[in-house]
């Protein structure tokens, strides 16, 4: 798993460890919250919302990082559904297809076609 993070606002970051709860105390205020996953220091699976932390009232959010790095994450009140299992299914798919559709294809070929002449 990749480490994941949420952000605050400028400075603000800090890390997430998956399938854990967490409480970050903030002042009252609206927030943007960006929550993402690093890969090989890129930002992928962005997710965003805004969130106003009046006093005293907690806010639960929830952030499902996506299963592919092409997908956006999924963040808010829970319960949050992970992005992109649709794709997932199909390159595995296509993988298993190439490589065992290809070895059957490859014994069919012409050049190993035994000579009845």
């Amino acid at each position: 798993m990749y480490p994941m993070f949420v952000e605050f606002g400028p400075g603000m970051r800090m890390s997430l460890v998956p399938k854990r709860r967490h409480q970050f105390f903030l002042p009252p205020g609206y927030y943007r919250i960006l929550f993402y996953t690093s890969y090989f220091f890129i930002k992928v699976g962005k997710a965003e919302t805004v969130v106003d932390t009046r006093a005293g009232m907690p806010v639960h959010l929830e952030y499902a990082a996506p299963y592919t790095i092409y997908h956006r994450g999924s963040a808010g009140p829970p319960p949050q559904q992970r992005r992109g299992k649709g794709m997932l299914i199909g390159l595995i798919v296509a993988v298993v297809v190439l490589v065992f559709g290809g070895a059957g294809w490859a014994s069919c070929s012409p050049s190993s076609a035994t000579d009845t002449r």
